[in-house]
């Protein structure tokens, strides 16, 4: 019988509560889902920052085969990072707002669907992003900062600019408002130097960019449409466009269906999209960079892809368009 550990953010879920209902009763109607299903676990509590990622490799080194998480989109890609590299198997219960990474492993969003996927233990592997800071010191020629993993993706400028003023607003609201509007006005005048494969280097002075793994981030805005969680590349988008066509870009990718999107975005020459195994990306001026919605660091940044690292339980997609994951996965060798 497989050894199974659950993980459980108790702060997760309160959208899905319905009056009286408390997190308390969410949880209890997991454990019955689970014993419905026989599903046999143990279970551990998230109780601070960082949890995840330690419960979840302390698992891996147990030898258990499954950790399943119960949480949203955060505490998902935290535990993931815990797992990567090793044979633990990533299972999701969906209990987060947007939950990007479940929908592109084609989980139901309904728990007992989704507990239902993690019976049939249908089993992937995928890649996931890894970011560097590139300004820690170096120790033998490697940064002495541990790496930092990603699901989704890494953005720098307007992106990292608004998900760092989301994390002051509340201790200095007004200052953070004004730190914003600067960095809005001031980062599409500095240049920035993007290093990819084949020795290609774009020199650029975009509002934005975004180094994406798979399709989806922040609230299910897709990206990179054609991107895939087991290619073994990097999707580079660079956006090239003032604050104002930005974010009417952004508003549009909302609201539009993804056929209609990916033809306007493929027909507009204020959007470049690249592929590449890694990404450096340097600036005169250090801005923020964000990891799947958290602030890593600043620029100077090395970002590449670890393929096939991780290994997850996947659901069934409606079809081969809708799927975020290739038909079979391609390894690279050594």
């Amino acid at each position: 019988m497989a050894k199974i550990k659950l993980i459980y953010n108790p702060h997760a879920g309160s959208k899905k509560h319905i009056f009286a209902r408390t997190n308390f009763l969410l949880l209890q109607d997991i454990y019955a889902l689970l014993y419905k299903y026989e599903i046999d676990f143990d279970t551990s509590p998230i109780l601070k920052e960082g949890d995840a990622r330690r419960l979840a490799r302390e698992a891996a080194s147990d030898g258990y085969e499954y950790v399943i998480v119960a949480g949203g989109d955060g505490t998902v890609g935290e535990a993931a990072t815990g797992l990567v590299g090793s044979n633990t198997a990533l299972a999701i219960l969906p209990l987060g707002t947007y939950m990007n990474v479940a929908k592109m492993l084609s989980i139901p969003l309904n728990l007992e669907s989704a507990v239902m996927v993690i019976k049939m233990g249908n089993i992937r592997s995928i890649d996931v992003g890894e970011v560097i800071s590139l300004k820690e010191e170096q120790v033998d020629g490697k940064a002495a900062r541990e790496a930092n993993y990603f699901l989704e993706s890494v953005g720098i400028g307007i992106e990292a600019d608004f998900q760092n003023f989301l994390l002051t607003y509340k201790k200095n609201r007004w200052h953070s408002i004004v730190e914003l509007v600067k960095g809005m006005k001031s980062f599409y005048n500095a240049p920035l130097s993007i290093e990819l494969d084949n020795d290609r280097i774009i020199e650029s002075k975009a509002q934005l960019i975004m180094i994406s793994n798979g399709p989806f981030m922040g609230a299910n805005l897709s990206v990179a449409p054609t991107s895939k969680l087991n290619d073994h590349v990097l999707k580079v988008t660079i956006y090239k466009m003032t604050n104002k066509k930005l974010l009417w870009h952004i508003f549009k990718l909302k609201m539009t269906k993804q056929g209609s999107y990916l033809r306007s975005h493929n027909l507009n020459p204020a959007i470049q999209t690249y592929t590449s195994t890694f990404v450096n990306i340097k600036s005169k001026k250090t801005r923020p960079v964000d990891a799947d919605a958290r602030i890593y660091g600043e620029t100077p940044i090395s970002v590449k892809v670890r393929p096939g690292a991780l290994k997850v339980i996947v659901g069934f997609a409606g079809s081969k368009k809708d799927s975020a994951l290739l038909e079979k996965n391609v390894y690279i060798k050594a």
